[in-house]
């Protein structure tokens, strides 16, 4: 079936629009009224339109499962979840955790950002004065020593040369420099081959890895201890899993994992046949989900899992911030020194031959 295409939503609005209707048809309220209620209280046009194509699809016969996987309002878990919940019966109860799993999501995104948020602003900022030093100051600089009758320090030659690119190519570099810096960012984001490049060299990068990992790690027991609770068959979860993980290295993971299971095999016999796992997951987390699979509380063990690592993932986000704030500072200072350097260094050597010996 071809439908017109329908606009974003974002996450905060649907984790609303979802926490919304589990509250309602919790309180005895049927679909069609409650996506009506939700879609006239709803302020964002973007959002109001979807729930109301939703409907529409709904009161034709179509399952909310299928409504919301056309209109682009769901993920694969949560799509996986509503099926089971309209099967079972339990369409209110697999909503909560449609939200529940919603909110977690923005949290674990909002930690990346946050942790990534300061020294991102130094980077910047450093940047920023470091191109209106060279573009406008250095080329004054370069002028005024040039005239000097001193021998100049090779640090000071150095930054006349740079000023003096600066002076007649600073009007074609920057801007060049500035597209090229913003075009990169937009490809590492959009273009997947280069965003998993960007994803691998962020896994070996320390301090930053150990947040990435601890946060898939969390995100990892969560969903699939959340999709098992609901009643979903493990292959089945581990499907979803690999279509919300956003990290490449671990959605193969989730891939091959479903893949061994749907053949029969165990986590057990499936984690032995992947030897470069405990890059990604540690053996005591891999222990501790064989152990959940042989007592038969597997979904109670990714709990767990998902548990320890977010509790972990605040922790690090944490201390790297405290980790890398020094080290930024002792770059920026080292710039600073630089230039005051190689402008003190001429200074100094005109007084000492003006002044009288």
């Amino acid at each position: 079936m071809r439908t017109r295409r329908l606009p974003h939503v974002s996450a905060e609005a649907q984790e609303n629009i979802f926490d919304t209707l589990a509250t309602l048809l919790a309180s005895g309220m049927d679909l069609n009224t409650a996506l009506r209620a939700i879609a006239d209280e709803l302020k964002q046009s973007s959002a109001r339109t979807v729930v109301r194509a939703i409907q529409s699809e709904v009161e034709a016969g179509s399952p909310m499962w299928r409504a919301c996987e056309r209109a682009r309002l769901a993920s694969p878990e949560t799509v996986a979840l509503l099926r089971v919940g309209e099967i079972a019966g339990r369409l209110p109860e697999n909503l909560a955790v449609v939200a529940a799993q919603q909110q977690k999501r923005r949290q674990f995104r909002s930690k990346i950002r946050s942790a990534a948020a300061y020294p991102a602003v130094v980077l910047g900022l450093a940047m920023v004065v470091g191109l209106g030093i060279a573009w406008f100051i250095l080329p004054r600089l370069a002028t005024v020593f040039s005239s000097l009758r001193v021998p100049l320090p090779p640090l000071t030659r150095a930054l006349i040369a740079v000023g003096t690119f600066f002076r007649t190519a600073g009007p074609i570099v920057v801007p060049l420099f500035i597209l090229v810096v913003t075009s990169l960012v937009v490809a590492s984001l959009r273009i997947p081959r280069w965003r998993a490049a960007w994803q691998g060299f962020a896994l070996r990068v320390p301090g930053i890895s150990t947040l990435l990992k601890q946060v898939e790690l969390a995100r990892f027991g969560f969903v699939l201890g959340s999709l098992l609770d609901a009643g979903l068959p493990v292959v089945e979860a581990l499907n979803a899993l690999a279509g919300a993980i956003p990290n490449r290295p671990y959605r193969r993971i989730a891939e091959r994992l479903r893949a061994d299971v749907a053949d029969g095999n165990s986590f057990q016999k499936s984690f032995a046949r992947m030897p470069e796992l405990n890059r990604y997951i540690p053996s005591s987390v891999q222990q501790l989900i064989v152990a959940g699979e042989h007592s038969g509380r597997l979904a109670e063990a990714f709990r767990r899992v998902g548990e320890a690592y977010e509790a972990k993932v605040d922790v690090s986000a944490k201390n790297l911030s405290a980790v890398l704030e020094p080290i930024l500072l002792f770059v920026v200072w080292i710039g600073v020194m630089l230039v005051a350097i190689a402008v003190i260094l001429p200074i100094y050597s005109l007084t000492g031959n003006i002044l009288p010996s």
